[in-house]
């Protein structure tokens, strides 16, 4: 089973090209079959395979298939390769099996939208980059997932372009990954002039030599590279509370600033809720605040009757 691995990754792949290039002609139902049935058959797949790993475990506790050498400069030789441990396999089965769940409510859920086919093109395409992000076997094939999943991010959250607030949304998300992504980017570049390459197992044994010798720059970029994930999730979650709030309050949301409701409970006042606010983000992004950019909106929430 363990040589069917690639299939995982191409499975979901095929289908996205497929709807994204056919969708529009096929019905509805073949649409759901091939949107939604890809990704059950990817999960049943992954399971089959852990099955496998479970009970007769590769070499190693690792099984790496090596499909084409990608490229090959400078004595760099990046490979489409695979990589599959505990780690990534745990990882897996909850990308496949969420991400089918998600389609599958998504087939009633998108049913009347012109769009439909579309739709399940961009989350075909959002979990094959994921697949890949988890099992590549280095971090140029990493980048490459993760880039992926920052364009599926883009267009799935534009999806609805007609709408002006949703086409701003996007392109501040977008703008805001791309800015990590670039010092990702960095810290590639000087983990292979500095290393000599990109594999993530060779790099875990090289990284502690070069530290010893002096050479700490090449261990602070794999640091960044690392960190750049928990700091990508506050920068994202900054930029999402930006766009959605265009100084217009929604209608669900309180316009009065403390408000009675009759059992002792009410609103904080703006302070307080800005005060909350930085000291939640803080405990969350390692220690940096994040503030909210103006104070138009308030919670819909209410505090315990035993205040």
């Amino acid at each position: 089973m363990f040589q069917l691995l690639w299939l995982v990754v191409a499975i979901p792949f095929v289908s996205a090209v497929l709807l994204a290039l056919f969708g529009s002609r096929l019905p509805r139902r073949m649409v759901a079959i091939s949107g939604a049935g890809s990704i059950g058959f990817t999960a049943a797949l992954t399971l089959l395979i852990g099955a496998e790993f479970i009970t007769s475990p590769p070499a190693g506790n690792a099984y790496v298939q090596h499909l084409w050498i990608w490229m090959n400069s400078g004595g760099l030789q990046p490979e489409i390769a695979l990589y599959l441990d505990s780690v990534a396999l745990l990882m897996l089965l909850v990308v496949t099996f969420v991400g089918f769940l998600i389609h599958l409510y998504s087939v009633e859920y998108m049913l009347g939208d012109e769009g439909y086919a579309r739709f399940f093109a961009y989350m075909n395409l959002f979990v094959a980059s994921m697949i890949t992000l988890v099992l590549a076997n280095n971090l140029l094939l990493l980048y490459l997932g993760w880039e992926g999943v920052g364009l599926c991010s883009f267009l799935l959250i534009g999806f609805w372009y007609p709408d002006p607030v949703n086409v701003r949304a996007a392109s501040k998300a977008f703008i805001v990954t791309r800015v990590g992504d670039t010092a990702f980017a960095v810290g590639l570049f000087l983990l292979s002039t500095r290393l000599g390459t990109l594999d993530i197992q060779e790099l875990m044994h090289r990284a502690p030599v070069q530290w010893n010798s002096g050479s700490g720059i090449a261990v602070a970029a794999a640091g960044a590279v690392v960190g750049r994930s928990s700091w990508q999730i506050c920068a994202n979650a900054a930029s999402n509370l930006v766009a959605g709030r265009d100084g217009r309050p929604h209608a669900h949301e309180r316009t009065h600033s403390r408000r009675d409701h009759g059992d002792r409970g009410s609103l904080p006042d703006c302070t307080h809720a800005r005060a909350l606010y930085a000291g939640s983000s803080r405990s969350v992004c390692g220690g940096q605040s994040l503030e909210l950019p103006r104070c138009y909106w308030r919670p819909s929430v209410r505090l315990p009757s035993v205040i």
